[in-house]
């Protein structure tokens, strides 16, 4: 029989629609037959279990999980960095300090602040990234925040949408 789940109005069914997110979204984890997919705001974890029977060659999908992606809160992401190392000045191409713009270093990731305002918290152990409220203040921040983050604004807009990003009133 054959598993299906709801996402997002859509019907997928996961002996087959998932197996052909396995070279887009899906990232294998944990082991070799332990997968999470992300589909729109939904995190989906299940098991690959291979039937070995020559009479069969059938995929079974087992221990299936879907979790709604929620923002998380901006003192849980502070948490998470851990302890305090070091700030220094951002440095251009050429290698020379940017006044007022600063990557602060910690245990479990690094800030870019840009004056007073928090603009990007990166996280050492996950891809996703948050944005702080002024992400897009000027042309300035957007031209630091894309050296920093080494992608440009069409790459970080796609990120938010793919809830690869997430913007965080208040960071």
């Amino acid at each position: 029989m054959r598993k299906k789940i709801n996402i997002d109005g859509k019907t997928y069914f996961l002996d087959t629609d998932i197996d052909k997110m396995v070279y887009g979204e899906l990232k294998p984890f944990w082991n070799s037959h332990h997968y999470m997919v992300i589909k729109g705001n939904f995190r989906i974890t299940y098991n690959h279990v291979y039937n070995n029977d020559a009479r069969s060659d059938y995929n079974q999908i087992e221990n299936i999980d879907i979790k709604k992606i929620e923002k998380p809160h901006k003192n849980t992401i502070l948490e998470k960095l851990g302890s305090f190392k070091s700030v220094v000045n951002m440095k251009s191409n050429n290698n020379n300090s940017i006044p007022n713009q600063f990557i602060l270093y910690f245990a479990n990731g690094e800030i870019f602040q840009s004056y007073n305002s928090i603009i990007i918290i990166k996280l050492y152990d996950v891809d996703t990234y948050y944005l702080g409220e002024d992400y897009k203040y000027s042309k300035t921040t957007a031209k630091y925040r894309n050296l920093f983050l080494k992608k440009d604004t069409k790459e970080i807009e796609e990120d938010i949408k793919n809830k690869k990003a997430f913007v965080i009133e208040d960071l």
